[in-house]
């Protein structure tokens, strides 16, 4: 796209190229536009791929169902804005399409994850207040038969001085039963975010896929992103034998390649069976690779900061985060309203409830003060579904041999 050229909605309004946002992502470039009033928006051009089709046709839908308004009114008193299409393109010059909508302020959670001495000085009543809009965001799609589909950390945006939450890369978000009847079916999930049952058996998004990665979300957000999974634990570690899978995909190739033990997947805050335990995990560092370097020894701080966070947290959320991940293929997990339900409850104690304005003032100074480059609104991580694993959720080969295209670990996280 060049600066300064025109681009044609399909109700015939014009907006002016100003500059580009970021660089090209997995689905698409995004540019700052202006109408004729010199009002700035957000242009997202897609990327043509073999879902090109059925993506144009869902913008339309949403678009002509005008979702953007009706979320945006359920979202409007906490504080929850929504970037949806608001108008279409016409075909642009290279036969793809792109669509309109609102800016959107503040940093990703992936920067706010990442930016030195942020997350771990955004005290405990902060976070859940933020988990709160997150899923009052989630539970507002999931009211009007939608799913969002690609919950994880670059699809949404906080602003601290406001306190507002954007849910971003939204033109990924479809019906329910366009997902089922694979009318719009456009990502898998993101990393560690991917629910077992898509990973694993090909299983499309639904409702109880979308509550496996916003309980994901909200563990790992809790734990500061210590650790890439509610299964990271001692097993997985010592399977992996110097490999790092990079998402729940590649969970399921190293099983279908050379299988894992079954009791990988046991949680790794399980208090009944600490066979997978961080604990475990820590005590082996110490015995066999404390002598390894620093690395190592950074990364056992980092575990051990990790188990001193799971125990602040409120018991009505780490009950519902023990539910979800006490079991693997978990057939009804905790609802959003479940977890709305938990945050309040957490909320309202005495311990929890103190000047939250004042905390986020302190945080919004310390991320002014970084310069973060982060393409926040369209990288996607997508991987095609695969078949089901020979002996699924019970009997898994053991002794793998990992091969070469996994990356060295390291023992550092990863996500």
């Amino acid at each position: 796209m060049e600066i300064g050229s025109k681009i044609t909605c399909v109700d015939q309004e014009e907006f002016t190229i100003i500059k580009s946002m970021n660089e090209a992502g997995g689905q698409g470039t995004l540019w700052l536009v202006e109408d004729h009033n010199k009002n700035q928006y957000a242009f997202k051009k897609l990327k043509k791929d073999k879902k090109f089709i059925q993506k144009k046709g869902n913008i339309d839908k949403i678009i002509n169902e005008n979702i953007h308004q009706i979320v945006e009114n359920k979202g409007k008193k906490d504080n929850i804005k929504f970037m949806l299409p608001l108008k279409r393109t016409k075909m642009l010059q290279d036969d793809t399409i792109g669509y309109i909508m609102h800016l959107a302020n503040g940093k990703s959670i992936n920067s706010i994850l990442t930016i030195p001495d942020v997350i771990t000085n955004i005290p405990l009543e902060t976070k859940l207040k933020i988990l709160r809009q997150v899923v009052l965001s989630v539970d507002i799609l999931h009211s009007i038969g939608y799913c969002y589909a690609d919950i994880s950390w670059g699809n949404f945006m906080y602003d601290f001085s406001k306190e507002t939450l954007y849910v971003v890369d939204c033109d990924n978000i479809a019906s329910q039963s366009d997902i089922r009847n694979n009318k719009a079916n456009f990502v898998s999930g993101t990393g560690f975010f991917v629910a077992p049952e898509v990973a694993f058996d090909g299983k499309t998004i639904d409702l109880n896929t979308e509550h496996y990665s916003l309980a994901v979300f909200i563990f790992r957000f809790l734990l500061n992103n210590l650790i890439s999974s509610p299964y990271h634990g001692y097993i997985l570690h010592r399977e992996m034998e110097g490999v790092m899978p990079q998402s729940t995909f590649d969970i399921a190739d190293m099983i279908n390649e050379f299988g894992l033990p079954s009791d990988w997947c046991v949680f790794v805050f399980d208090e009944n069976n600490p066979v997978n335990s961080i604990r475990r995990l820590i005590d082996d560092y110490y015995l066999k690779q404390a002598n390894k370097g620093q690395s190592i020894k950074d990364r056992i701080k980092e575990l051990e900061q990790c188990i001193s966070l799971w125990n602040i947290i409120p018991i009505e959320i780490k009950n519902l985060l023990i539910e979800t991940f006490s079991n693997l293929r978990n057939p009804r997990r905790p609802s959003t309203i479940q977890w709305n339900i938990a945050i309040q409850q957490a909320l309202s104690k005495d311990n929890i409830n103190i000047n939250i304005k004042q905390n986020n003032d302190t945080i919004l100074s310390k991320i002014n003060n970084e310069v973060v480059d982060i393409k926040d609104n369209i990288e996607i991580k997508t991987k095609p579904v695969r078949k089901p694993f020979v002996g699924q959720g019970e009997i898994f080969p053991t002794n793998p041999q990992p091969k070469k295209k996994y990356k060295k670990f390291e023992g550092g996280k990863n996500d």
